[in-house]
């Protein structure tokens, strides 16, 4: 449970610690004092601003000898509850903030301009080609067949392998098909290809994909707005994409 989720539940007790009328010496204030206090301690420390401010905060009345009467300690024990909920509340606003900074900075992908993943099909020369052109550019090429496996499976190994700065798609005439409705077959790329370049699409974003797309080869809706090159011309064009990914390329070795 978060630090968040914990303030959250004893903030959201107050308002029946108060319609219960209940005094300091209620025990059921007193387990929730309790859970106010072993928080803050453990939260911000002994001599922390809110955990002195919260250990000032008046739950009662002197005791004055026939004076004060029990609707008089109810009364008390209320106002110092309105203040903590007043307060912890904003101790609250205060931890939703720090959260979502911590949450949003864990979620930052972290990208390695040293390997890109190659998604392919079985045009294995298309394959090669791309891989020789990355490691003349000082960068390693993962290709998914020449890992080892053991003992994962294939989803393991991708997960293995995937911390890349980009990940290139080979979508090759391997597969034909057609829809339910169409009359003849159109060329398709493998399916584990459109999976693959999926996962990558959700893992490194849209931006570290690229595609090199054979000529008539039927592109999935989804996939729309991604980079791709034909398979005709790729070269130079795979070295911009990439290029502008982040990784560092030298136009003068592609010869």
């Amino acid at each position: 449970m978060s630090d968040y989720e914990k303030l959250e539940m004893i903030i959201d007790e107050i308002p029946t610690l108060i319609a219960a009328n209940i005094t300091s010496s209620d025990p059921y204030f007193r387990g929730w004092k309790s859970k106010a206090d072993r928080f803050l301690l453990r939260k911000y420390g002994k001599d922390s601003y809110e955990y002195v401010t919260f250990s000032k905060t008046s739950f009662s009345l002197p005791v004055v000898h026939g004076r004060t009467s029990r609707s008089d300690y109810v009364a008390a024990c209320q106002e110092g509850l309105e203040t903590s909920q007043v307060i912890f509340k904003t101790y609250l606003k205060e931890i939703a903030e720090d959260e979502e900074c911590v949450t949003t900075t864990s979620m930052t992908q972290v990208y390695d301009f040293k390997n890109v993943f190659i998604v392919h099909g079985h045009d294995g020369e298309l394959k090669q080609s791309v891989a020789r052109i990355l490691e003349k550019q000082g960068i390693a090429p993962i290709i998914l067949s020449e890992q080892t496996s053991q003992g994962k499976t294939i989803i393991e190994k991708i997960e293995a392998n995937s911390s890349v700065g980009g990940a290139i798609c080979l979508f090759t005439e391997d597969d034909v098909g057609k829809g339910k409705n169409e009359s003849s077959d159109s060329a398709r790329a493998r399916q584990n290809v459109v999976f693959e370049t999926g996962y990558f699409w959700g893992k490194l974003g849209r931006d570290h994909i690229i595609i090199i797309k054979e000529e008539g080869v039927e592109m999935p809706s989804d996939l729309s707005g991604v980079a791709y090159t034909s398979k005709g011309d790729w070269q130079i064009e795979l070295l911009k994409e990439l290029k502008s990914m982040g990784y560092t390329i030298d136009f003068n070795k592609l010869f």
